[in-house]
């Protein structure tokens, strides 16, 4: 039996990225992504918490709050709702776009 999976989210094809990472994972929040919709922008940097979430926001889409969670050493459920918002403005900008849902075989 198949049924569908959670929505995937993923960079798109015009967007533009350019990072500043980390020397170490305990440096989570300390680098920097630059962002930009092509060709117009505009151009957007994230960092602290943003790059945190950004680093980790491709992929299953009801997995980036444990995952942020796991780089940030914080709690899921504090960081839900802001993670989600966040989540939701960069797929609203078209920094972010959803594709799937993917199909899970059990």
């Amino acid at each position: 039996m198949t049924t569908p999976g959670p929505s995937r989210l993923r960079v798109p094809d015009n967007v533009a990225v350019i990072l500043s990472t980390p020397s170490s994972d305990a440096d989570a929040e300390r680098g920097h992504a630059y962002v930009a919709a092509l060709p117009d922008g505009p151009l957007v940097v994230l960092d602290g918490p943003a790059f945190a979430i950004w680093q980790v926001a491709e992929g299953e889409e009801d997995t980036v709050v444990s995952r942020v969670a796991e780089v940030t050493a914080t709690s899921p459920g504090a960081i839900r709702a802001d993670v989600e918002q966040f989540v939701e403005r960069l797929v609203e900008q078209g920094f972010l776009e959803r594709y799937g849902p993917t199909t899970v075989r059990r």
